[in-house]
């Protein structure tokens, strides 16, 4: 599906805003052609995998973005590709991005997002999805909050399959992050990309929310691997509990185990074998034996 919508700017000059979603090959060969885009920007939109980023050809600019998307429930890192020129700006994505459709309603509502040029509309494209990951940032503040409430409850595989999960998803949001900040600071330098001074304090503000963001991200992954530290902790002194619990029943056991294996032979020569009296002496003694060293270990506070 093809979008293609003409803006003018507060000083009369025309751009146009194309988008692509769902596009075919040939889709995108035709606005290849018609916008002379690079060859090398071309097989990057129609490959896939790509990560956040930003190059320069002659007469546009080609930018990578990972918008968030939903599938089955879930937040996931989409694709956005986009071409930037001063006349024109295109957008390619597979799958509809909230962002996009964000965007053209506010342009539909008459904001000035059309009249100020295609830099800035990429600007609000961008805001958008930035602004989206902070609501990500209160997703995982939730999953966080949950592990940590339920870090001294059983399921010990359960709890620490959760948390690796959770890290390795903080990682490589904090990696997206880093990727679209250093592409916003690229943008900013003079000698890369000509944004006029309007523009350019936009952008700047923008480089200040994925810093924010990253520093959010940070604290994430510190504090996942302090909690997964005193989860191991945790788990470690359980451990020793029951190993000491283990301790002080063999303790126990052992002797009556002994003299009851020594008096399970059935040789002769025994000492006390024909006493008839001695049978219930033992067993009274090895319960005698039972409640001292008991009562000792829950004096010494090991039962």
């Amino acid at each position: 599906m093809i979008t293609n919508q003409t803006f003018l700017t507060r000083g009369g000059a025309k751009y146009e805003w194309v988008d692509l979603e769902k596009y075919s090959p040939d889709e995108v060969a035709a606005k290849a052609t018609k916008y002379h885009i690079h060859p090398v920007a071309v097989r990057e939109i129609l490959d896939k995998g790509e990560r956040p980023r930003i190059q320069d050809f002659e007469n546009h600019t080609f930018i990578v973005l990972q918008p968030l998307t939903r599938k089955d429930g879930k937040l996931e890192f989409g694709e956005l590709e986009v071409v930037l020129s001063k006349e024109w700006i295109l957008t390619f994505h597979r799958q509809p991005v909230k962002e996009i459709i964000d965007v053209r309603k506010t342009i539909d509502s008459g904001a000035r997002a059309s009249n100020q040029g295609p830099d800035f509309l990429f600007y609000d494209i961008l805001s958008h999805i930035i602004d989206s990951y902070f609501e990500l940032t209160d997703s995982y503040q939730a999953r966080i909050d949950g592990l940590e409430e339920t870090i001294l409850k059983p399921g010990p595989t359960t709890i620490l399959a959760k948390m690796l999960s959770l890290r390795r998803d903080v990682v490589k949001t904090r990696r997206i992050l880093s990727y679209t900040r250093e592409l916003v600071a690229t943008m900013l330098r003079e000698d890369f990309y000509d944004l006029d001074e309007q523009d350019e304090r936009y952008f700047r503000d923008a480089h200040f929310q994925l810093s924010h963001l990253l520093e959010t991200f940070e604290t994430y992954r510190e504090f996942l691997a302090d909690l997964r530290d005193s989860y191991m902790s945790t788990v470690s002194l359980s451990l020793n509990e029951v190993m000491r619990k283990l301790t002080v029943v063999g303790t126990i056991a052992l002797p009556l185990i002994v003299v009851s294996g020594i008096y399970g032979m059935n040789v002769a020569g025994l000492p006390l074998v024909a006493d008839q009296s001695a049978g219930p002496v033992m067993i009274i003694g090895m319960v005698l034996y039972t409640l001292v060293i008991a009562s000792y270990f829950r004096r010494v506070k090991w039962l």
